[in-house]
């Protein structure tokens, strides 16, 4: 797994890491009395101009919403159309969280993570290391590339929302300046941990076993309604919500357990050959 580059002795280097993406400077902004240490005073949030394709999706969402809500107002609408309906307010919703509320603030006391319904804090002494991690980021969208994520002296991992790419021009010598001012301070100190690493790499190993899931549980859906659209030019009955939605989703777990076996005996061979 992907650490970053730290300040201080014991802590390896590590190729991978983004320094400087296009783009204008943003750093995270000082919070509280600006002096020597003000490193551990900063506030990581949203300053660059909201991307064109959020723009356009939040604008599209908006006017099915408009749209629908006219609809509704004169005639009664379909179940699918509430459904979508829905889903576009639930994604607005979201997407407008996470450019004006989420954030992650930095001060001597820890490192708070500010999540689109859920804050998180860890104290200094809690803190096992801050890293950067590639994103599972699809072709063409604006999705974060490298996110950083605390892990906490129990192997629990918190994103932290802001502190990449998409707003600071070197997030990692951003995270390096606080580790290195956090130890400075005898606040933090790293060493490393076998116990906790194994902890760490086996989550994310589980993590992509359910990512995996859900992808085949897609393509089970759609497969669904393939077979639910050739029944309707048929004389067979057609259970379209058995089929199309219940049936993938019932396969969500053994997927997972799959998954997880293959996750695992791949992890094998490789620790084996390693």
């Amino acid at each position: 797994m992907d650490t970053d580059e730290a300040e201080g002795p014991g802590r390896p280097e590590e190729p991978g890491r983004p320094k400087e993406p296009d783009g204008p400077e943003g750093l995270g902004r000082p919070e509280g009395p600006v002096g020597p240490d003000d490193a551990l005073h900063r506030a990581y949030r949203r300053v660059r101009p909201v991307p064109a394709q959020t723009v356009l999706l939040m604008v599209s969402g908006a006017l099915v919403v408009a749209s629908a809500a006219l609809m509704a107002s004169t005639s009664e609408p379909a179940g699918w159309a509430f459904a979508a309906t829905a889903t576009w307010i639930v994604t607005l919703v979201l997407h407008g969280l996470d450019l004006w509320w989420t954030r992650t603030l930095v001060t001597p006391d820890g490192i708070t993570a500010r999540g689109r319904l859920r804050t998180r804090v860890r104290a200094w002494h809690e803190v096992y290391d801050v890293r950067l991690e590639p994103g599972k980021r699809p072709q063409g969208t604006t999705a974060v590339r490298w996110p950083a994520y605390l892990y906490d002296t129990g192997g629990h991992r918190v994103r932290l929302p802001h502190l990449d790419e998409q707003q600071l021009l070197d997030p990692a010598a951003e995270i390096a300046r606080l580790r290195a001012t956090a130890a400075r301070r005898g606040l933090y100190s790293w060493s490393p941990r076998p116990d906790l690493e194994a902890r760490i790499a086996r989550a994310a190993r589980r993590r992509t076993a359910w990512q995996r899931a859900v992808v085949t549980c897609l393509v089970l859906m759609a497969a669904a309604f393939v077979l639910d659209t050739a029944l309707l030019f048929t004389d067979q009955a057609a259970h379209a919500s058995t089929l199309v939605l219940c049936a993938p989703l019932a396969a969500l777990a053994p997927a997972f357990f799959a998954w997880d076996r293959v996750g695992e005996g791949m992890w094998r061979r490789t620790a084996r050959r390693a």
